[in-house]
C-alpha cells in the first residue's frame, strides 16, 4: 500500500475505533507499516514541572503487535517505579517535535536535547532492551489543552543509523499520526483515566445527589451521613477526577456516564 494510502486508510479508522485499546491498535499497525515495530502511548492527567512529584501515568497502553514482551514492560515500568526516571518524558518536557532515542546513544539515549541519562535511565532502557528486543524508538510528545501530557512511542528494534534514517524519511508523518490518535481518542483517555481512579459508590452517590440539585444537608440527611463526611467524599472525587471545583467535578462526572442518568 502506497504511502498516502496508508495515512489515508489510518485517518478513517482511527476515528472509528470502538475504544481506546483499539485506537492504540490501529496506530500501532499503522507504524508497522512505516517500517517500525509498533506504536503506544504514555500519559499522565496534567503536565507535572518536577520530576520528583511524578506520579504513576494514568494511561500507558502498547500496540497488541509489540507482543508479550511489551505487556512485561509495562507491569515493569510502573512496578519498579521506572517512569520516575522515563529519559522520553523528561526530553519531551523541553522540546514539541518528535525525538529520536536509542540504546546505541548510550550516555545521552535521547539525540540532540543536550541530555545526559542518569544512572537509573540507563538501567531502565538495558532492561527494556532484554524484556522487549526494542532498541530505540522515535517519541511525539503530546501536549493536551487542558487535558493530559505525554508521548506516543513508535518504537524500533533498528541499529541508530536505520533509526535516523527512518526518522528523516517519516518524521511529519508521525507527528501527524500522533496528534490524530490523540484528537481521536481524547474523550476515550478522560473515561479510561477517571474510570481507573475508581470512585467509590459513595462519591459516586454525593455527586449524583448534587447534580440533581441537593444540598450538602440534604444529601447528608439523605444519604444517613453526617455534612462533613458528604463533604469529604466531594472533595475525594474533586481529587481523583482532577477537578479544580466541586461543579467541575460533577459536569465531568456526568460527562463520563458515571452518574447514570441524571432526572
Amino acid at each position: 500500500m502506497a504511502l498516502r494510502e496508508v495515512l489515508r486508510h489510518y485517518a478513517t479508522t482511527v476515528y472509528a475505533a470502538p475504544n481506546l485499546d483499539a485506537a492504540v491498535d490501529v496506530m500501532s499497525d499503522t507504524a508497522t507499516q512505516l517500517g517500525f515495530v509498533g506504536a503506544a502511548c504514555v500519559f499522565w492527567p496534567c503536565h507535572k514541572q518536577s520530576d520528583s512529584e511524578l506520579p504513576p501515568p494514568a494511561i500507558r497502553l502498547a500496540g497488541s503487535n509489540l507482543g508479550a514482551g511489551a505487556a512485561s514492560w509495562n507491569a515493569t515500568y510502573i512496578k519498579r517505579e521506572l517512569f520516575k526516571s522515563d529519559f522520553v518524558y523528561r526530553a519531551c518536557l523541553g522540546t514539541a517535535v518528535p525525538i529520536v532515542w536509542s540504546y546505541d546513544c548510550r550516555p545521552q539515549i535521547v539525540l540532540g536535547v543536550g541530555q545526559s541519562a542518569t544512572i537509573r535511565e540507563l538501567e531502565g532502557i538495558e532492561r527494556m532492551v532484554r524484556t522487549t528486543g526494542l532498541r530505540g524508538g522515535v517519541s511525539v510528545p503530546i501536549r493536551g489543552p487542558g487535558g493530559f501530557f505525554g508521548y506516543i512511542v513508535f518504537s524500533s528494534s533498528a541499529h541508530l543509523d536505520e533509526l535516523r534514517a527512518r526518522y528523516e524519511d517519516c518524521c511529519d508523518h508521525l507527528l501527524g499520526i500522533a496528534y490524530r490518535f490523540y484528537d481521536a481518542a481524547a474523550d476515550k483517555l478522560t473515561v479510561h483515566d477517571a474510570l481507573g481512579r475508581r470512585l467509590t459508590a459513595r462519591e459516586l452517590e454525593c455527586l449524583a445527589l448534587l447534580a440533581i440539585g441537593k444540598t450538602l444537608d440534604e444529601a447528608a440527611e439523605i444519604l444517613g451521613l453526617s455534612y462533613s463526611t458528604v463533604r469529604f467524599h466531594l472533595q475525594n472525587a474533586e481529587r481523583k477526577l482532577g477537578t479544580p471545583s466541586r461543579a467541575h467535578a460533577i459536569a465531568k462526572a456526568a460527562f463520563l456516564g458515571l452518574l447514570g442518568r441524571i432526572d
